[in-house]
């Protein structure tokens, strides 16, 4: 079984049943379905009453080394909000996961380019799928991230497109941000205005949810890209531009640049890094 730390499809579950602990801060419907399928997947194999640490370590083999960590982690705090006692190291199963995936290079998404994005926006009439692919372009954002905007978190005016984001993975560590962009494509406009016209406040910008988009939007991109390619793609694009680090985590909103380094081939995309590392080299 593959994973993504990403993009998450749907399992069929009823995101309005998700509980208020789910719905809090950082942690959106997708992440609660998530909790809900671990956990009940967990205490299914669970022979015992008891929750151990050997037993979580036997339930995270099921997983291949991309998804094992994040999977225990999201298990582990579904358990402490449910206060299900654990016994054992617990940290040390979280812990030698995270080092096997250090240790571990899955392959990564191949990255889109201005180019590809544009091919994709020909292939598609569909000013919701249009609008949703050159945002995530635009803003090196998650399509969940995308797809949670209100209709009152986004404005235009001229060109400029203006989001406030305030749910998806990336609040988690940031808390709300805004992000602009210039968008030379009228269809995006269009479907802006459309939805401020004919919703009221609060309303969802987008009428599908991520798990819904996630097959069309692929389709619309091809072999041999994924939903992951739009966020490596525009950070890497970045990084190919002599920008500083700092500046293109104002866009990606990674915290610092051990984070940004996995989209940028361990910092190898860098040419700013790599001109001021051959600029002070050179006086050796």
């Amino acid at each position: 079984m593959s994973g993504s730390d990403d993009e998450e499809r749907s399992d069929g579950s009823d995101s309005s049943q998700a509980t208020p602990a789910q719905q809090h801060f950082g942690v959106t419907r997708g992440t609660g379905r998530r909790r809900d399928r671990l956990f009940a997947d967990f205490m299914g194999q669970t022979k015992t009453d008891a929750v151990t640490a050997m037993a979580l370590r036997q339930w995270g083999q099921k997983w291949n080394v991309g998804t094992r960590h994040s999977y225990l982690v999201t298990l582990i705090a579904e358990l402490r909000r449910r206060n299900v006692k654990m016994q054992g190291d617990v940290k040390g199963v979280a812990r030698a996961a995270k080092i096997a995936l250090v240790a571990h290079k899955p392959l990564k998404a191949v990255p889109l380019t201005t180019e590809d994005v544009e091919r994709a926006m020909h292939r598609t009439d569909d000013l919701m799928i249009a609008t949703v692919i050159i945002l995530m372009w635009k803003t090196a954002a998650r399509l969940t991230s995308i797809t949670q905007l209100r209709v009152d978190d986004v404005e235009t005016d001229g060109e400029t497109v203006r989001m406030t984001f305030r749910a998806g993975k990336t609040i988690i560590s940031t808390g709300a941000y805004t992000l602009w962009a210039r968008v030379e494509h009228e269809r995006v406009h269009e479907w802006i205005r459309q939805r401020q016209t004919e919703c009221r406040y609060g309303d969802m910008m987008f009428t599908k949810t991520a798990e819904q988009l996630y097959r069309p939007i692929t389709k619309v991109i091809g072999a041999p890209f994924a939903i992951r390619s739009f966020r490596r793609g525009a950070l890497m694009t970045l990084a190919e531009m002599d920008v500083e680090p700092a500046d293109i985590r104002l866009i990606s909103r990674h915290t610092a640049d051990k984070g940004l380094y996995g989209y940028l081939d361990s910092g190898a995309a860098s040419r700013y890094e790599q001109n001021r590392i051959l600029h002070l080299t050179d006086q050796l």
